[in-house]
């Protein structure tokens, strides 16, 4: 009993070192987080055995009855098939169970717990109601074994990897033998079974299916046997220290405790001290395994592929980077390398890698895609790896941003050097990522010192206009009353009636001369005096109305039409007035560029809140050069003309919060169009650049 006892605790520990290399190895996975459960459940039932037996074989007396035993036993066996089944139905393609398997089994698994005291008490038929309760989980395993078995299966092979065979073997074969094995047992025996046949069992079958699911999860993802034969010999190393101590030493020990201290210390001390003196030496060892498991697959980061990291920690230019990193890559795999360029990496001398390749690998992120995954990755990433003969793709991306990606051909990957791989593209991808700051922050300077001499230049612009500006205001106020003493005088000289018919003919010229000059002061004095508007609600079908019957006539003299088109009803806050000057100046530019017999479009557009007028015109239009000056002042085409309409009406447009534009396209259309907003801002509101023009 005291062999078998200790037996049991050394399987407890062992088993929960089994449970933690694989969270090590294989953590956030659904599957792993089965077994994980499946080997605490399986190690707690052992300990409740063992140590009833213990307590059970003292030499004070029976501590716990049997029932009590086989009950909690019963309860940890019924929760550990419940895991097994939901780690049946994930590995290896790593399935979460849908809400319904979960609600259903759970149900189960809850009400067959609670149903155990009846069970225990039942005596003689327990062992046999026990088989009919696991017999659901032994189907839906069996089940899912059989799905996983054909869904892990690669197209052209007959039967799923190893380490699947594996699992699966280990999932059904014990778990049958055990239902024959104690059925045989009920029917011979037509009673309870002693507890140290359950322990037996329960060690037996721990062994056997959680020892072989541990290993074939391993061997799954470490991709290399060799690191896993290792670990396995150093188990089996510390089995036979521990199997050389129970023959030799443990029974002369346990005597000398005995007849010292009593039966159950001695026990307790000679079973249980080894198990976890063990546990601490594999932790210990566990430790140094990456070192070991380096050397084994030849891919220790103390050689090329760590000098490349740091000779590359300074390193900015990213060429240089991409250098030393694809030869670190190829040193940690020993396969051939090649980077494929994607997203936002500058072309150069490398291959780009396939967009729908790369938008796989952004929709599956992991660090690293290895060929022995196939049975998790999607598909069409599959085929697209096949496609390249790649045995491993490894993404260089940050943030959300693809750089490329590693293709590593012609080799075995070990996952050591898959990790040591996704190591050295992280480290590239922060380079990349640097180097993209780096350009950006670039850009942004020289855009910067751009913008910087453009304000200079604008500034300098302002500054020169508006000292034009005021200075031509203050020649055309002189100018003003001189021209309008002259205009009056030679008004009068022309009403005499000793004026001969022909120098009267002079003197008309002479007033239309005045005249003219007159507006271009009036234009100056318009331009350069602060603007106020006096705002109130029009409805713009009434402006275009009045534009037109004020036009027309001067049109029809030169054969043209006028047109006026309304869409949309409705008033608008504007100043009535000055939109008529705006109007009226347009109209007028578009019959000075149009041939005779041409029609001109006036039309108003009101959508929702704001107003939008439009003047159009089929004439020679606008030479591309000149497009982007049209509305400076003293800005020109024509001979007449001072170069402060455009900037006038430009000037009023934004009084109102909207703005002037043009499209023209020379020989076909000009279209100038101003959009209001439904309230015009208030005064002091127009933005700086507005204002100062």
């Amino acid at each position: 009993m005291t062999l078998l006892v200790a037996k049991s605790l050394f399987a407890v520990g062992v088993l929960e070192w089994l449970a933690w290399r694989v969270r090590r190895d294989a953590g956030g996975r659904a599957d792993s987080r089965y077994f994980e459960a499946m080997g605490h459940l399986g190690a707690l039932r052992l300990l409740v055995l063992a140590f009833g037996l213990l307590a059970n074989g003292s030499s004070r007396g029976v501590v716990l009855p049997e029932r009590y035993l086989h009950g909690a036993g019963m309860c940890l066996t019924l929760w550990s098939c419940h895991a097994l089944v939901l780690f049946a139905y994930a590995f290896p393609l790593n399935r979460r169970p849908p809400r319904a398997l979960l609600a259903g089994l759970g149900s189960l698994t809850v009400a067959l717990t609670l149903a155990l005291p009846w069970i225990t008490r039942a005596q003689g038929p327990a062992t046999m109601l026990m088989l009919v309760m696991v017999a659901p989980y032994f189907a839906l395993a069996v089940l899912f074994v059989r799905r996983n078995w054909h869904a892990a299966t690669a197209p052209g092979d007959t039967r799923p990897p190893a380490p699947v065979r594996i699992v699966q073997a280990s999932l059904v074969y014990p778990w049958a033998a055990s239902i024959v094995l104690f059925s045989v047992l009920h029917a011979r025996a037509g009673g309870p079974l002693p507890t140290q046949l359950y322990l037996t069992h329960s060690l037996v079958m721990t062994t056997l299916t959680l020892g072989g699911i541990g290993v074939a999860i391993l061997r799954y993802h470490l991709f290399e046997s060799r690191v896993l034969v290792a670990e396995v010999l150093l188990a089996v190393v510390a089995s036979g220290c521990f199997a050389g101590y129970a023959v030799y030493l443990a029974p002369p020990l346990h005597g000398y405790l005995t007849a010292t201290l009593g039966t159950v210390f001695a026990t307790v001390f000679v079973a249980s001290g080894p198990p976890f003196a063990i546990r601490l030496a594999l932790s210990v060892l566990d430790r140094h395994m990456n070192r070991m498991a380096c050397s084994l697959t030849g891919s220790g980061m103390g050689g090329d592929a760590a000098r490349a990291l740091a000779a590359t920690e300074k390193v900015v230019d990213p060429d240089g980077a991409l250098a030393a990193m694809t030869t670190a890559v190829a040193s940690a795999t020993r396969g051939e390398v090649t980077f494929l360029r994607s997203g936002s990496l500058p072309p150069g001398e490398r291959a780009d890698a396939d967009p729908a390749l790369v938008a796989l690998l952004e929709a599956h992120p992991r660090r690293f895609f290895a060929r022995e995954q196939h049975l998790e990755l999607p598909e069409a990433l599959v085929t697209a790896m096949r496609a390249l003969d790649a045995s491993l793709v490894v993404p260089v991306a940050r943030n959300g941003v693809t750089f490329g990606l590693f293709v590593v051909r012609g080799c075995r990957i070990s996952r050591r050097a898959a990790l040591e791989s996704a190591t050295i593209a992280e480290h590239l991808a922060i380079k990349f990522e640097n180097w993209a700051l780096f350009a950006e922050v670039a850009r942004a300077d020289r855009a910067l010192a751009d913008y910087k001499a453009y304000l200079r230049s604008a500034l300098e612009e302002h500054r020169r206009l508006a000292a034009l500006g005021s200075f031509a205001a203050a020649v055309a106020h002189d100018l003003r009353t001189p021209l309008t003493s002259i205009q009056m005088n030679v008004q009068i000289v022309r009403s005499r009636g000793y004026v001969p018919d022909g120098d009267r003919e002079y003197l008309d010229i002479a007033v239309e001369e005045i005249e003219r000059l007159n507006r271009s002061v009036g234009e100056l004095l318009e331009f350069a005096k602060p603007l106020h508007l006096q705002v109130e609600d029009s409805d713009p079908r009434e402006l275009l109305e009045d534009v037109r019957r004020a036009l027309e006539p001067v049109l029809s003299e030169r054969g043209m039409t006028l047109t006026v088109r309304h869409e949309g009803v409705g008033h608008a806050r504007i100043d009535e007035r000055r939109l008529r000057q705006v109007l009226v100046n347009l109209v007028d530019n578009a019959a000075a560029a149009s041939e005779r017999g041409a029609e001109i479009l006036l039309k108003s557009r009101h959508d929702g809140g704001s107003v939008t007028f439009e003047v159009e015109d089929h004439g020679r239009g606008i030479a591309p050069e000149n497009l982007g000056r049209i509305f400076e002042p003293f800005f020109t085409t024509r001979p007449d003309g001072t170069g402060l309409g455009l900037a006038i009406a430009q000037k009023i447009v934004r009084a109102h919060g909207g703005e002037l534009r043009v499209l023209s396209r020379p020989g076909e259309a000009t279209v100038f169009s101003a959009q209001l907003p439904p309230e015009p801002p208030a005064e002091g509101a127009l933005e700086p650049a507005h204002a100062a023009e």
